[in-house]
This record gives structure tokens, C-alpha cells and sequence, in this order.
């Protein structure tokens, strides 16, 4: 079963990871919301750190594409602006209102604790750069989340 979900990243018609997050870092739910956006982010981050567990190290497909998703999407919730490509969408996009010709703002700005583990990885494990995450990690924050706990474990290095 490991072996079949690992495949899915590089070979499934409809959620691989090419087909997931573009050359530029755009999510293929970027239109729809960032809510969603950030959960497909998440999820895969937790998948690529558990296939690390396990030796193998999916946040280097494609370039570090995961990485370029996540500075994409923080980029854009922090508040600059991105390029959005509105022919870059997920399959079936239509199902959930779909394809969407801009970039959505709906839930901008609204942080799921994702940040932590891709850049410990990134930056502390990989020695690459993710300056706009770290901008995220450490912004001060307003409400009480589980990103402490996520510090603790997570983040080795600033």
C-alpha cells in the first residue's frame, strides 16, 4: 500500500504532484480558496515527511516543487501579489465550481498550521531558502494554535 500511495505522487491522472502545484508554485486550488489550498498543501507535506521516515524523499521531486507551493501560497496570503495562471486548475474543477479565472481571496490571510514542517525540512535538513514562510512561522499571532507544538517539534533552526 506505501509503495502504491508513492506511486500516485509522480503517476495518478488527477492527483499527482505536477498536476497539483505548477513550475511556479501555483496550487491547482489556488481559484477556488485558500483554505483548500493549504489543506492540499498539508497533506502533502505530512505524506512527504512520513515517505522521509521512511528513506524516501519525495520534497525533492520535480525541483523541490512542494517548496515552491508553499512560498507560492504564503507569498500571496501574506498579502503580495503572484502570477496566477487560470489555465492551471484541478481535474474535475468543475465539481466545486470550477475552473476559476483568478486567483481567489476567499479565506486569505487565514493560517492552517502547516508552515513549520516544510521549512524545518527545507531550510534546516536541505540548507534551502524559504523567506517568505519563515515570514509566516514567526509573524506574531493572534490566537492561540497549535503552531507552538508544531515549533517544538518541527523547527530546528530560524
Amino acid at each position: 500500500m506505501y509503495e502504491y500511495g508513492k506511486s500516485l505522487i509522480s503517476n495518478s491522472s488527477c492527483a499527482n504532484l505536477s498536476g497539483t502545484i505548477n513550475p511556479i508554485g501555483q496550487s491547482s486550488e489556488s481559484g477556488r480558496d485558500q483554505a483548500h489550498t493549504q489543506l492540499g498543501l498539508g497533506n502533502l507535506g505530512e505524506a512527504f515527511h512520513m515517505a522521509w521516515n521512511q528513506g524516501d524523499d519525495l520534497f525533492s521531486l520535480l525541483g523541490n516543487r512542494l517548496l515552491f507551493g508553499y512560498e507560492y501560497t504564503v507569498r500571496y496570503n501574506l498579502g503580495y501579489s503572484v502570477v496566477y495562471d487560470k489555465d492551471f486548475y484541478r481535474c474535475d474543477a468543475w465539481l466545486v465550481n470550477g475552473p476559476w479565472p483568478i486567483i481567489s481571496n476567499v479565506t486569505r490571510g487565514q493560517w492552517r498550521p502547516i508552515w513549520e514542517l516544510p521549512y524545518a525540512h527545507y531550510v534546516s535538513i536541505k540548507n534551502l531558502s524559504m523567506p517568505y514562510t519563515l515570514q509566516q512561522v514567526y509573524r506574531p499571532k493572534k490566537i492561540f494554535s497549535f503552531r507552538s507544538i508544531y515549533k517544538s517539534f518541527f523547527l530546528l533552526k530560524k
